[in-house]
């Protein structure tokens, strides 16, 4: 999905995804860099007793690269906006000229609200698509490097946390994933047929201000908005129900492996350096892998958007080869011999 979609996208908006990429990927390795220079400077000073000239010029050091960081995180939601929207605007006017050049039974196939949601809604939850393909990616990336840093600190443990934190994650995707799946699509649909009725109310305008009867409208419509708003709101309450599933038990979880380790002896107050950094590195696991599970089930609820897109890129480009063949004359095309 993610691939096809780029390709999808014009040469420029193909580079600006190259760069929002790359800026992704870079934001998170400041974030490690920048924790792991707080661990060794705290590290050093607790093991030389005193402060010294080379820590301090070093948190300073640090403290201009996240003045730093803060710019470039700027321009990097620049570079995401920007290519969100000028993303969506180009894959909408390609499918807006297939609407306008299809034949006329597959224009018939489809209502003005369902070409409405293709060429403004679709095209936008797509490039969400691809936004949320690299938002999983980085927060992934991210998510190993801090289980590494866990593994180096405590060993077996860290492995064991990182282990558990990384099945919990893949486990929570894979059971609300159908789920998620479904209130997409019925959102979709709902939305169109609301947005439909909305329509024909304005369609029979005339005919209500002359006394045609507005209570089947009403009813219709309210039977959608009504059926609109409880999809809505099992899809927020389920992102919200996960949201604090996640946190809650992660955070169980590290206190689950702070007993373990406790109960290792008094050897364990040798480590507190190490189980320091354990539980910071632990304690950014659990924002990382709920951003993961959203950025999934984004993708999830998209399907639906990205299918119909997909099917209208197919025909934009079945009509622009017909249109080329069409200039080039009659004397380029195949010969009969060559057809058969």
């Amino acid at each position: 999905i993610f691939l096809y979609l780029v390709r999808a996208l014009d040469p420029k908006e193909r580079r600006a995804c190259k760069i929002y990429i790359v800026l992704s990927l870079i934001s998170p390795a400041l974030d490690i860099i920048s924790f792991s220079a707080v661990i060794d400077i705290l590290q050093a000073a607790m093991g030389q007793g005193a402060v010294s000239p080379q820590l301090l010029a070093k948190a300073f050091a640090m403290a201009g690269l996240s003045v730093t960081k803060c710019f470039f995180e700027l321009y990097r939601r620049r570079v995401t906006n920007r290519f969100v929207y000028a993303g969506a605007q180009k894959l909408s006017v390609k499918l807006h000229e297939m609407l306008l050049k299809e034949d006329l039974s597959s224009h018939n196939q489809r209502s003005v609200m369902q070409a409405l949601a293709l060429v403004r809604s679709d095209t936008t939850a797509c490039v969400g698509i691809v936004t949320g393909c690299v938002g999983a990616l980085t927060s992934g990336t991210t998510m190993l490097a801090y289980i590494a840093v866990s593994i180096q600190a405590v060993g077996w443990v860290g492995l064991l946390g990182g282990a558990a934190v990384l099945a919990y994650t893949a486990g929570l995707f894979l059971f609300y994933r159908s789920r998620i799946r479904v209130y997409g699509e019925k959102m979709r649909e709902l939305t169109i047929r609301s947005n439909a009725q909305v329509s024909l109310a304005y369609g029979v305008f005339k005919e209500i201000k002359t006394g045609a009867p507005v209570e089947g409208i009403l009813e219709k419509y309210q039977d959608v908005s009504l059926a609109h708003a409880q999809v809505q709101g099992k899809y927020n309450f389920q992102t919200g129900v996960l949201s604090v599933i996640m946190v809650d038990s992660l955070t169980a979880l590290l206190f689950l492996l702070l007993g373990i380790l406790l109960s290792q002896g008094d050897g364990v107050l040798s480590m507190l350096g190490s189980l320091v950094v354990y539980f910071t590195a632990f304690i950014r696991l659990a924002p990382l892998a709920f951003q993961i599970v959203t950025s999934l089930n984004s993708i999830e609820s998209s399907k639906r958007s990205f299918q119909v897109v997909r099917d209208g890129l197919e025909k934009y480009q079945q009509i622009k080869t017909a249109e080329a063949a069409a200039q080039a004359g009659p004397g380029s095309g195949l010969s009969l011999k060559q057809g058969i």
